[in-house]
């Protein structure tokens, strides 16, 4: 039985987020990657506050950008 691969979780900040349309961005580095309130299935609020330390897995968005999946506060 093979084991699953182990997911490299990254972590970052939220350094925007509009809530009218449940998206913003995670400040990692020199990197802005983007993400959806979709993908924060650890959130129990629409509001996801600025300045807030996340962590999650790295993915291909639209367009094959760099996105932001399973988003969790740090």
């Amino acid at each position: 039985m093979d084991k699953p691969a182990k997911v490299k979780r990254k972590s970052g900040v939220v350094a925007f987020y509009n809530d009218s349309k449940g998206y913003g961005f995670i400040s990692s580095g020199e990197d802005r990657v983007f993400f959806h309130l979709s993908d924060c299935e650890s959130f129990d609020t629409a509001e996801v506050p600025v300045g807030l330390r996340v962590s999650y897995v790295l993915t291909k968005g639209r367009g094959g950008k760099p996105a932001a999946a399973d988003v969790q506060a740090a």
